[in-house]
């Protein structure tokens, strides 16, 4: 996978962002290589869990700044590839504009990742509080479905359990039809999560 971090466009310079520069590159690369551009029609769009807005493609992904949805103009834009080819062709675009990228595998992690999968990183992204029981939240991660989200909250409204189910591809971590499980430390032993989760995803059918 690899990541391009643009700089922020200067308003009334006349000169393009740096996004557009790269996403032009890219596609001309693809072009020249007879295959369709890589930044064509999105196939999703919409706001990004961490911030800023997100337009997806077959083969990669671009994030723009949203100061309204946690992005800054300052930030500037990331591209991001999703397969072979798009890895391929963002890292050509990148050289050939002298643009720094940064390979990453799927499995590295730094700390603000370990933080976004640990139990605290994920119950941060639903209520505090809710209705005891077990209630569905849609979770929108930018992809053209919603992630279905199982809560589970003691009597007392607190989030202790969470089941997630992905009905679609969300690279790189999700295939569609995965399932995750979260039970927040200190519960793990002292109940279990109902049987009726899988059910209410649609899972094990």
């Amino acid at each position: 996978m690899t990541t391009i971090r643009t700089e922020a466009g200067v308003p009334g310079t006349g000169v393009r962002p740096e996004w557009l520069q790269v996403i032009h590159t890219a596609n001309d690369i693809a072009t020249e290589a007879g295959q369709p551009p890589v930044f064509g029609k999105p196939t999703s769009q919409g706001r990004w869990w961490a911030g800023g807005f997100a337009e997806e493609y077959p083969d990669a992904r671009m994030i723009l700044p949203d100061p309204e949805h946690g992005r800054a103009h300052e930030e500037g834009a990331l591209l991001v590839s999703k397969t072979d080819r798009g890895d391929r062709v963002l890292r050509q675009a990148a050289e050939g504009l002298g643009i720094p990228y940064q390979p990453t595998r799927s499995n590295d992690m730094g700390p603000a990742m370990e933080h976004r999968l640990s139990w605290e990183g994920q119950a941060e992204q639903y209520p505090p509080a809710g209705e005891p029981g077990i209630g569905y939240f849609a979770g929108d991660a930018g992809f053209a479905q919603p992630v279905d989200c199982l809560l589970w909250r003691d009597e007392t409204g607190a989030l202790r359990g969470i089941l997630n189910h992905y009905p679609v591809d969300m690279p790189p971590w999700e295939q569609a039809g995965n399932l995750t499980v979260l039970v927040q430390p200190g519960w793990r032993r002292r109940a279990s999560p109902p049987r009726c989760w899988t059910r209410r995803c649609g899972a094990g059918r």
